[in-house]
């Protein structure tokens, strides 16, 4: 799948989702024989709390330190995107913006342990989802990690805080646009 296809379901994420529990949503399309899954990012206040929980959490189904706010979005949505995956039987494509972007590391992971191929991932101002027995658990797969310049969201939780949150690939830089803030997923999607 294209780095442009998957920022367009990241963006169409927003107001359209095929699963959508409390707060937490995805959208799943198929594109070119695969199911891309597209975490929801930040939408609203409620949103805003799960980014803001940023304390450890080491789950059961994981095993690896993540944020416990976004397990918590994530976790939302684990039962009803396994069940599609494992009822559709063809290969999974992840991709989300911000907070969509933690999501879809979170739900990587998840795959991995329990025998589900995840053959690509892209993200769009993720922050850092987790430690890195997350990032070792999700580098492998192909796929990349998109960065604007300026965007802030994919510095937090700072390297410094207390808890040793980081990322599990380098980014790829993409420039800012004039008049474009730095961080929604439409600058991503001109950007690209």
């Amino acid at each position: 799948m294209t780095p442009a296809t998957a920022a367009r379901l990241s963006l169409a994420s927003y107001d359209d989702a095929t699963v959508e529990i409390g707060n937490s949503a995805a959208l799943v399309e198929l594109v070119d024989g695969h199911q891309v899954i597209a975490f929801r990012g930040t939408n609203d206040g409620l949103d805003v709390l799960h980014d803001l929980i940023a304390f450890p959490w080491k789950p059961d189904a994981l095993n690896v330190w993540v944020h416990r706010g976004f397990w918590a979005y994530t976790n939302n949505l684990i039962e009803p995107l396994t069940k599609l995956i494992l009822r559709r039987n063809l290969p999974v494509h992840l991709t989300g913006h911000s907070l969509g972007g933690a999501a879809a590391l979170i739900f990587a992971a998840y795959c991995q342990n329990n025998g589900i191929k995840i053959s690509g991932i892209h993200t769009f101002g993720a922050p850092r989802a987790g430690y890195e027995s997350l990032a070792s658990k999700t580098y492998r797969i192909p796929g990349n990690r998109y960065v604007i310049e300026g965007d802030a969201v994919p510095s937090v939780p700072p390297s410094w805080f207390a808890f040793p949150y980081t990322h599990d690939r380098p980014a790829t830089m993409l420039p800012g646009i004039p008049g474009i803030i730095d961080h929604p997923m439409s600058g991503y999607v001109e950007a690209l």
